[in-house]
């Protein structure tokens, strides 16, 4: 082979003075590293196989037996022994047929393991969590968004761990309830406490956030014990979303997670 001036690309070209062929030589791990970052970029982003094959100016056939291979050789969970945080939630793949369950070192925030299956239960959850426990994860803490059947699951595998609730579950469920607008003065002064429980930091802030929620409920106690009656003269609470956001929320939820995030300094 013998030089033979430069590629469109800029790559070098040669030629192979027996056959007159012209060739660019070509790294098989620079071409790999190049369709996996496609692949990557193509799985988390919105564009279709049309035009991720449009851009490398290939055919779809050619995109799509690029991918078939990373798609064969899936990457494999780094388990970590101990984590002293783990966090675990679940994302829907496709609505109602497949989830995928995660858990996550808190600390050094990277995954840990994950697995696909058709529905978060607590079935789905103890097989997951057992698996973990086979791999000598123990944590300390696990911080999670509150399902049923994933606290159930923990109990069951790890009954001394600290269970801690997921700030943004609580903010996002509460802002839910509340609207992003309230219409009351109540459920304003609400919504603001609950949008400043992530910014609490220290023990200080932690006692100034409490004397703010139980100021709220004093001033805004007859409000909350507001009562509709219908014809049969059953009542309800006429303000029932304000108080599933005060009682639900934050009394079960908000108030045990930060009440044990604080207490123990995390």
């Amino acid at each position: 082979m013998q030089r033979w001036g430069t590629h469109p690309s800029g790559t070098k070209r040669w030629r192979c003075p027996e056959c007159g062929k012209n060739a660019v030589r070509k790294r098989k791990d620079n071409q790999v590293r190049a369709r996996l970052f496609s692949f990557v970029r193509w799985l988390n982003g919105k564009s279709t196989l049309t035009e991720v094959a449009s851009e490398k100016g290939v055919s779809v056939q050619s995109v799509s037996a690029w991918f078939c291979a990373f798609w064969q050789n899936p990457p494999k969970p780094q388990l970590v022994p101990n984590p002293r945080v783990l966090v675990l939630d679940a994302t829907s793949v496709v609505p109602r047929r497949c989830m995928l369950l995660i858990a996550g070192d808190g600390i050094r925030r990277h995954p840990v393991s994950w697995a696909p299956t058709s529905r978060e239960c607590h079935a789905s959850w103890l097989d997951f969590l057992r698996n973990l426990m086979w791999h000598d994860t123990e944590p300390d803490v696990v911080v999670c968004d509150g399902q049923r059947g994933l606290l159930n699951a923990i109990h069951d595998v790890w009954p001394k761990a600290r269970i801690q609730r997921c700030l943004v579950h609580v903010v996002r469920q509460a802002s839910l309830w509340l609207t992003q607008n309230p219409k009351t003065l109540a459920g304003l002064h609400l919504l603001s406490l609950v949008r400043g429980l992530p910014y609490v930091r220290t023990k200080r802030q932690k006692r100034r956030w409490i004397r703010a929620f139980h100021s709220w409920e004093r001033k805004h106690d007859a409000f909350l014990k507001d009562r509709t009656y219908g014809p049969s003269g059953r009542w309800w609470y006429t303000h029932r979303k304000l108080r599933g956001g005060v009682t639900m929320e934050l009394e079960q939820r908000v108030w045990s997670y930060v009440a044990v995030m604080l207490r123990q300094g995390h």
